[in-house]
């Protein structure tokens, strides 16, 4: 199941790659002999504890994942550890996260294909210091220069809002109503949120 996966696979991933003597070999160890999408994004959250939450780092080790779509299922789990206060690393605190310039700048500079994990994951920021407020998460997405990086962005929102008021629809269909042209993603994020 979704918490399965999302909880017990993460932690159980994560403890294994942080008290590896051999993080290198080992993270080609820990899916074995399943490589399964959710396991390589445990990596990529087990990735940050190994590297002291180095984002560059952590996609070097992705790197070495079989195939280039568990690579990409390990970058979401970089990301979405590096931008969420709740795994920061310092006990929840939104003060270990990056600004929010600093997150557009690690997005920006992103290369390839973990570029999208970053934007998606961004708003995570935003929300940190204010909780709930979507529209404006949906704002910043908006000013960011690149429509790529914009119609990602919204989709990470999309995502949030689901994910923070499950049985509740509604949050997430405002949002993305008053979207304007980023309502399309913002929509696509809900049912990946689902």
């Amino acid at each position: 199941s979704d918490v399965c996966g999302g909880g017990y696979i993460h932690g159980v991933i994560e403890r294994a790659l942080a008290a590896s003597s051999d993080p290198q070999r080992d993270i080609l160890r820990v899916c074995a002999p399943r490589q399964e999408g959710i396991c390589w994004h445990g990596v990529g959250h087990g990735a940050m504890f190994v590297t002291d939450m180095n984002v560059s780092r952590s996609l070097a080790l992705c790197a070495k994942a079989p195939s280039t779509l568990l690579e990409h299922r390990c970058g979401e789990g970089v990301f979405m550890q590096r931008f969420n206060a709740e795994s920061a690393g310092t006990g929840g605190a939104a003060s270990a996260l990056p600004s929010l310039d600093a997150t557009a700048a690690l997005c920006r500079r992103t290369t390839g294909g973990q570029q999208g994990n970053c934007w998606f994951y961004a708003p995570n920021v935003w929300l940190a210091a204010h909780p709930d407020d979507f529209a404006g998460a949906m704002g910043w997405c908006a000013a960011q220069g690149d429509s790529s990086a914009r119609q990602v962005c919204a989709k990470g929102v999309g995502s949030r809002t689901v994910k923070r008021h499950p049985g509740n629809l509604a949050v997430g269909a405002a949002v993305c109503r008053a979207a304007g042209a980023l309502r399309g993603p913002c929509l696509a994020g809900m049912e990946i949120g689902r």
